[in-house]
């Protein structure tokens, strides 16, 4: 990040010098507004990643499993179709990742065979085109 951040701020200056060449200050300008892009993206998945490492244990202490199941459900409800499988299958990477033996028994105790099956098929369409393109990235980058 850190890098990107440097380039982006070397395409600025470059974007903003008035007595800089109109080719080179206009491509720096589609540079800088890439690079801005992808930078929201990283500090996204970055600030969404902490959520998780510090809500979801937090919630799962203090929220009784029954109200965790009804939250879940409205939450999907409120996502819609597209968007909850796309989280589903960000859920079910997130369990086997885990290792928990209790957590992928659970997981597959409480989504229904249907959608288990669908997972390989929604990562292919909805999950790769999007979230996917942020595997793999490291912190550091």
């Amino acid at each position: 990040l850190n890098r990107l951040a440097h380039a982006a701020r070397d395409q600025a200056k470059v974007a903003s010098a008035s007595d800089g060449d109109p080719s080179k200050r206009k491509e720096a300008i589609t540079n800088v507004a890439e690079m801005s892009a992808s930078l929201a993206t990283r500090f996204q998945s970055l600030f969404e990643t902490s959520a998780e490492r510090i809500l979801v244990p937090a919630v799962a202490l203090i929220v009784p499993e029954r109200d965790q199941r009804s939250v879940s459900n409205k939450v999907i409800r409120k996502l819609g179709v597209l968007d909850s499988r796309r989280h589903l299958v960000g859920m079910y990477d997130a369990v086997l990742d885990e290792g928990s033996t209790k957590e992928r028994e659970l997981f597959e105790s409480e989504m229904p065979s249907l959608a288990r099956a669908m997972i390989p098929r929604w990562r292919r369409k909805l999950y790769d085109p999007t979230a996917g393109m942020l595997d793999g990235l490291s912190v550091r980058d």
